[in-house]
């Protein structure tokens, strides 16, 4: 899967949109065209969120949805360090 930004000024608007609406908590309202937010941030951010609100089986849910392998890797290895604690 491709990650890579299409167009660097849709990535900024996007990643202002993702500030923005981070806040509000209500990131899965927001249509996110570029593969990098819908694909690795999004899941990113929910997953970080379910672990904020003590619920890890739905934490690591959402870390294996995170498209880039690397970045999934990195969520599951760090949730699964907390759950053990």
């Amino acid at each position: 899967m491709d990650l890579v930004a299409r167009n660097a000024s849709q990535f900024l608007e996007e990643a202002e949109l993702f500030c923005k609406h981070v806040m509000e908590e209500n990131v899965t309202a927001v249509h996110f065209s570029e593969p990098f937010f819908k694909d690795v941030i999004v899941p990113m951010h929910l997953s970080w969120h379910a672990w904020k609100l003590e619920l890890p089986d739905r934490a690591l849910k959402f870390a294996t949805q995170i498209a880039a392998e690397d970045w999934s890797a990195a969520c599951k290895s760090w949730l699964l360090r907390r759950i053990a604690k």
